[in-house]
């Protein structure tokens, strides 16, 4: 199997039930031509720009990311 499929395949393992019935809808959309992969990288780069967001509060139980 292709490196790229299989990190995508294992990618899609690790998605809970409802994330990965919403994948298979989002990729069917894809298939059938009604989503665009210029929607699909406008969406990718909302969420990665969100994901990116760094919060310097307080926090008493430490870094959520690395524990310190």
């Amino acid at each position: 199997m292709d490196k790229t499929v299989a990190t995508v395949l294992k990618g899609f393992t690790e998605l809970n039930e409802k994330r990965r019935k919403e994948f298979i809808v989002e990729i069917n959309k894809y298939i059938e031509g009604t989503l665009s992969l210029e929607s699909i990288n406008e969406s990718f780069t909302k969420s990665a720009s969100i994901a990116n967001t760094i919060n310097f509060g307080p926090a008493p139980t430490g870094c959520p990311c690395c524990g310190n």
